[in-house]
Formats: structure tokens, C-alpha cells, sequence
């Protein structure tokens, strides 16, 4: 039986309308991206597999991050039928399917059929995350009803996606984000995150800590389906913040012995990697540097390929990119916010990424 996203495209049909009525009655394939391995996850499945597996870099995990969680539950809560749902590496896709947070591609209707609902197009101004471009064709499509809840805990999943929450003397990196649904999302169960939300209604600040009663005697479900202590979940994430200033302060000593200092448009950090010296890798990353006051962050690990790029200064970045795409070939401008790069294949000079980008010491 022909799906009605097989079917061609109706001329002068708003795309959003078009992908709300697929949703409704197409029973799509539903796509949407899962997550790499990290070092520690591909150790522990060599050993397992004893090495046999060569090709365990490509296995990916069946789970998104908290957007993508968003998507799947809008799709139930709005009680669309899809056919299947797969997992895709992070920009991939699937020709005759419903592309969500994957594929680069904004809102768009291909002639074959395929849909893309993204976000994660190069063009400044895009809309934050995924869920919140899926969220409006659904209410479009009155497939859902807006509700104050919702609409708070999809501005909180645009914050997140988009690291676009700010710190201040309210609330501090040091005292305050461990304590807080920022600062613990990704350790809690994603039902119970929305569960909160919901419960909590429209006035519910997730920036605000838990309170001391809470964090005293509460427990609460994590993400790998156990109740833990509230109170231990913060101790872990602060004692991470405390390892994430110390690291900003060691790139910081670094980035000066390394003469990358020609910064006329604001605080930037460069965090230079070496696999030999893990200990430079910030495990927040652009989190930790906006939070010590940075306006850029540039992550590059030389031996890979590898960089990493993002800035509160949407005019500084295009410039950046314009520089980097000349030089580097794999470099990609995505959403207005970053650019990254991944290619192994390309390895990449220190003082050469430094000059390319106007970043070295006059």
C-alpha cells in the first residue's frame, strides 16, 4: 500500500501542513539519530567480543540525546502511528522516511517523499531544537494542544540543546548549576524530567536548585532505571564542576605557553588536545568555558581531524567559518552556533589552525 509520504509533493501546500497531515495518516518510518560509542563503551564492547568485531567504531547506541527523547515523546503524546523507528548516525538519513533531529535539511519535503524536520541546518537563526519545530506542526496540525508545562520544558530542551541558558550572580556554575535540572538532566529518567515539568506546571524554574529538604532526604529515578539519592546525584555533579574549573584553569596556563592570544573579539578558550594528556579534555566543554566567562570555545584535537567551535557571537562565528571552510575541507557551520569538523583523515598543525583562524600571537 502507497504511504502518503510516497505520494508527490501537492504544489502550494505549506510544508509544515503537508508534514502534519503525513504524521496524521502515513504511518511513517520515523528516523531520528542515536549516539556514538565513547572510549570507554567501545573498551568494554572489544572486551566482551574478545576483538573479533573490527568494525565496532560504526555500532551506534538506540538512543538520542534529551531532543531527541523530546521527538519520540511528542509523536506518542500527539498518539501518531509510525511504522518503525531507527537510529541513525548524528546527520544521516533515510530516503522515504520522517528525518527528525538528523539530516541537516531545516523543514523540508523531498520529490521522493523524504522529510526532514531539523535543526541542525548552518543558516543563523534556526529554530533551537527539533522537538520545538515538531511541537508547532503539531499544534498546527491539532494533533496536540499547546499547554503551558509543555511549552516550559520545550524552552528548557531548547536551552540545553543550544547551550543558550546564561549564568549569573542568580545562578552560578559553582554553587548552583549541580543542584539544578540543568546541571542533572542528563543523569535522571527522562520520564521522570518530564514528569517534574508536568507536575510543576508553568511557574516550574528549572534553574532553581532542589531545595534542602529535597536534596536531604529525596530520591529520584536515574537514567539507568534506579532511585538514587538526590543528595549524591549534586555531591557527583559538583565534584565534576570542581574538576571542570581546574581543567578550564590548566587550558587557560596551556593556551598562554601555546602564544594563542590574539583575541579581538572577546574571551576565547582553546582547549588543544593531546590523547596522551586526557586531562585537558573538558568533560562540559562550552558549558564550563561560557561559565568562566568565555564567549568562544575551539576544541581541536590535532591527530584526529577533529574540532570543535562555539561562540555567543553569531558574527565572530560566520567569520571564523569563512576562514575555516577555505583551509579545512570537512568543516560544517551548523545551526548559526558552531562549526565542527570530524574528519581522521585530516590532520591538522597546531600553529596552521591557529594562523588559518587569526587566532596566533601577534
Amino acid at each position: 500500500m502507497e504511504k502518503l509520504h510516497e505520494k508527490p509533493i501537492e504544489e502550494g501546500r505549506e510544508t509544515e501542513r503537508q508534514i502534519g497531515m503525513v504524521l496524521e495518516f502515513g504511518n511513517p518510518d520515523i528516523v531520528i539519530h542515536g549516539k556514538n560509542f565513547d572510549e570507554k563503551g567501545l573498551a568494554e564492547l572489544k572486551e566482551v567480543t574478545h576483538g573479533i568485531d573490527t568494525d565496532l567504531e560504526k555500532l551506534l547506541i538506540p538512543e538520542s540525546d534529551f531532543d531527541g527523547k523530546m521527538v519520540t515523546y511528542l509523536l506518542n503524546m500527539a498518539g501518531i502511528k509510525y511504522d518503525s523507528l531507527t537510529y541513525v548516525k548524528p546527520g544521516e538519513s533515510i530516503k522515504g522516511s520522517v528525518n527528525i533531529d538528523t539530516g541537516e535539511k531545516s523543514i523540508e519535503i523531498e520529490k521522493d517523499g523524504t522529510i526532514f524536520i531539523d535543526h541542525h541546518a548552518k543558516e543563523k537563526g534556526q529554530a533551537h531544537s527539533a522537538a520545538s519545530i515538531l511541537y508547532k506542526i503539531l499544534l498546527e496540525a491539532n494533533l496536540l494542544k499547546e499547554s503551558p508545562w509543555l511549552n516550559n520544558l520545550i524552552k528548557f530542551t531548547n536551552e540545553i540543546d543550544d547551550e543558550a541558558y546564561e549564568f549569573n550572580k542568580d545562578f552560578s556554575f559553582q554553587d548552583d548549576w549541580s543542584k539544578s535540572f540543568y546541571g542533572l538532566y542528563r543523569k535522571l529518567d527522562f520520564e521522570t524530567v518530564v514528569e517534574y515539568f508536568k507536575t510543576k506546571g508553568e511557574n516550574f524554574d528549572p534553574k532553581k536548585p532542589f531545595d534542602e529538604e529535597e536534596i536531604n532526604n529525596g530520591l529520584i529515578k536515574t537514567s539507568d532505571g534506579k532511585e538514587k539519592s538526590i543528595k549524591k546525584l549534586c555531591e557527583e555533579q559538583q565534584n565534576f564542576v570542581k574538576k571542570n574549573i581546574k581543567e578550564v584553569i590548566d587550558v587557560e596556563r596551556q593556551q598562554l605557553r601555546d602564544k594563542a592570544t590574539n583575541f579581538s573579539e572577546g574571551k576565547i578558550l582553546i582547549n588543544r588536545i593531546n590523547p596522551a594528556d586526557k586531562f585537558k579534555k573538558l568533560g562540559l566543554g562550552f558549558t564550563a568555558a561560557r561559565a568562566m566567562g568565555y564567549k568562544t570555545y575551539i576544541s581541536l584535537t590535532e591527530d584526529d581531524g577533529t574540532f570543535f567551535i562555539s561562540s555567543q557571537n553569531a558574527d565572530y562565528l560566520a567569520k571564523l567559518f569563512k576562514k575555516a571552510s577555505e583551509k579545512f575541507s570537512s568543516a560544517k557551520l551548523i545551526r548559526g552556533n558552531m562549526i565542527i569538523q570530524n574528519n581522521p583523515s585530516e590532520k591538522i598543525n597546531w600553529e596552521d589552525f591557529l594562523k588559518t583562524l587569526d587566532l596566533e600571537r601577534k
